[in-house]
């Protein structure tokens, strides 16, 4: 019998960069659990029927997620988004997190296209309705930029990780091992762009990060340090030729 991080870890090596709020819809199914960090909380109840319906068209689409079974659970989400539009409006906070999910769903079923909207639009309601400075918009934007990459646009990805960045930085409510993965991540596509000395001042913050939160002795930290002596050999190395 898997222990449910056992399940996660092969159900997330089995779909490639499936983005945070899918993961947690999925999380929820296997660990009973919900991260509801990072601005993705509802903050306003809807009416009791309502909620109770979005909350168990939301619960089976996890557990459908779990399985893989990516459309079967895609009416159930469609469904729980259009819920919340009727009962909060198109533009409300609370749209956001569904509509990032069924992004997340969309982008690991390679239907980029499609996802591409759903995407933006759940960044142009949390840009507004959070500020631009804000972690859960820097994951939105990661999770864009990612459905990017998986189709090979590496241009159109790097000015959303870019903003992801900045967004990071200026977040009061960052978490700061969320920034530290995404940090390590940022420093490994800026290095396959060609761009080591931006790499490397990403991969220092990084690993600054680590230290602060799990201790230069942490086997994290360690293959982050690791990473950044090889960016500070490129870049140096490079300096002295």
């Amino acid at each position: 019998m898997l222990k449910a991080r056992e399940l996660l870890f092969l159900l997330y090596a089995g779909v490639e960069r499936l983005g945070q709020p899918l993961r947690r819809l999925i999380d929820r199914s296997v660990m009973g659990t919900m991260d509801e960090a990072k601005g993705d909380a509802p903050c306003t109840i809807l009416a009791t029927k309502e909620e109770k319906e979005c909350a168990e068209l939301e619960d089976l689409a996890a557990e459908l997620c779990a399985s893989q079974d990516f459309n079967g659970a895609e009416p159930h989400l469609r469904r729980a988004l259009v819920l919340r539009e009727t009962a909060l409006g198109p533009f409300h906070r609370d749209v956001a997190p569904a509509l990032a999910t069924l992004g997340g769903l969309l982008r690991a079923q390679g239907r980029f296209e499609l996802a591409e909207p759903v995407y933006e639009r759940a960044l142009a309601i949390k840009e507004k309705t959070l500020g631009r400075g804000h972690a859960s918009v820097a994951e939105t934007l990661t999770d864009l930029a990612e459905m990017h990459r998986s189709r090979g646009d590496l241009a159109a990805a790097e000015p959303l990780l870019a903003r992801a960045n900045a967004a990071y930085g200026e977040a009061l409510d960052c978490d700061a091992v969320e920034f530290g993965y995404f940090l390590n991540n940022y420093a490994s596509f800026l290095d396959s762009r060609g761009k080591p000395a931006e790499a490397l001042l990403a991969s220092q913050r990084a690993v600054h990060i680590f230290e602060s939160e799990f201790g230069p002795s942490d086997e994290k930290t360690k293959i982050a340090a690791g990473w950044m002596a090889y960016l500070e050999s490129k870049v140096h190395g490079a300096d002295h030729k």
